[in-house]
């Protein structure tokens, strides 16, 4: 039997991007599918073809699209399905003949999201939104959707949910009780929490150390970078998903402060799973999803504003406490194990594959 061919697409996300490259690609390679991957950036992955792109941002934006239209032009012939993560490409592609299946996969729920992007003006929020759902639209009549939580089904009905679930090592990472590192992974930006762990890095300056591993919005890169210099905390800036999730194995406590936004809201923050699979507790804002995920796990800590004084108070409980701390560890990491596990999730991802690739088949 001939291997699936799949042609993956994105000019928005980075080119190591964790869902899309060592989860999807990885498990696709791992099933013996030939993948061509249109991307931004080198990867540390063996796809049969990398096409290297501009990144879309900026003013770099529309040339990126040009240059995925393209690319996927040349290569329609050679895939049997055709695999999206961006809205913008997916649109453009609605429309392009001659294509395998096509499915986009939906990171985020990109209407909701708009209340988080500065570089739109507040007026335009709402019509923004609009024009993002029409977009959905228009695709959901060309595409099959993967969606990344069940959150995002209000808007995109019968839609197979693939959650960002993660690698989880055989065993639980341990903890060495002088570690007294409080990590964060992801954006930094003030709706992720930045003022919050600010204070929480000067409120327990000597006896923790605060530790970002991610890129910082435009707005705060300078206090960010600033705070760094002055030894307040330790940021690591960017790293590929596989280093940030090594480097926070063994730490106190992983940190998820998000504001109550649109966007926020109803998603599981995918970083609170990537802390229990390396034996983790985590803090988080007592949002839905990070509320009702805490509860089941019964570890960790959901908590509603106003979070610093309450985070100091755990940490103190924690350095104080290394049996606890080790105790809680191995709760997550076995809660990770059954509920957060990529292996699993990863089965029903290829035979989704499988299925839309196949009714294409019988099409022609």
């Amino acid at each position: 039997m001939n291997p699936l061919r799949v042609l993956v697409v994105t000019c928005a996300h980075r080119g190591d991007d964790a869902r899309i490259v060592q989860r999807q690609i990885s498990a696709m390679l791992d099933a013996g599918f030939e993948v061509t991957l249109i991307a931004p950036e080198p990867l540390q992955t063996q796809v049969q073809q990398h096409v290297i792109i501009r990144r879309a941002i900026g003013r770099r934006r529309v040339s990126s699209w040009f240059d995925v239209l393209r690319n996927v032009a040349k290569h329609r012939k050679n895939v049997n399905l055709l695999l999206v993560h961006d809205l913008e490409i997916a649109g453009l592609l609605s429309f392009m003949p001659g294509l395998p299946p096509r499915i986009f996969d939906v990171h985020e729920d990109l209407a909701q999201s708009v209340s988080d992007r500065s570089w739109i003006p507040v007026g335009l929020n709402s019509i923004v939104q609009k024009l993002v759902l029409f977009f959905e639209r228009v695709i959901a009549l060309r595409f099959k959707f993967i969606l990344a939580e069940d959150s995002y089904q209000d808007e995109r009905k019968s839609n197979l949910v693939i959650p960002n679930s993660t690698d989880i090592p055989k065993d639980c990472p341990p903890y060495k009780g002088g570690d007294r590192r409080i990590v964060y992974v992801g954006r930094i930006s003030i709706g992720r929490g930045w003022n919050e762990i600010l204070l929480i890095a000067e409120q327990l300056q000597g006896l923790a150390e605060v530790h970002l591993i991610g890129e910082a919005d435009s707005d705060i890169r300078t206090a960010v970078q600033e705070a760094h210099d002055s030894g307040l905390m330790k940021w690591h800036g960017y790293l590929a998903n596989s280093q940030a999730l090594l480097l926070i194995e063994g730490a106190l406590v992983g940190l998820s402060l998000l504001d109550d936004l649109p966007n926020y809201r109803h998603s599981l923050p995918t970083k609170i799973g990537e802390y229990f699979a390396r034996g983790v507790p985590a803090i988080g804002s007592a949002l839905p999803r990070t509320r009702e995920l805490i509860e089941d796990a019964e570890v960790g800590w959901a908590l509603q504003p106003p979070f610093v004084p309450q985070v100091v108070k755990i940490v103190q409980t924690l350095v104080n406490d290394s049996w606890l701390r080790v105790e809680l560890g191995e709760r997550c990491h076995a809660y990770a194990q059954k509920n957060l596990n990529w292996e699993i999730d990863s089965q029903k991802f290829l035979t989704y594959l499988r299925e839309v690739a196949n009714e294409g088949l019988e099409k022609t």
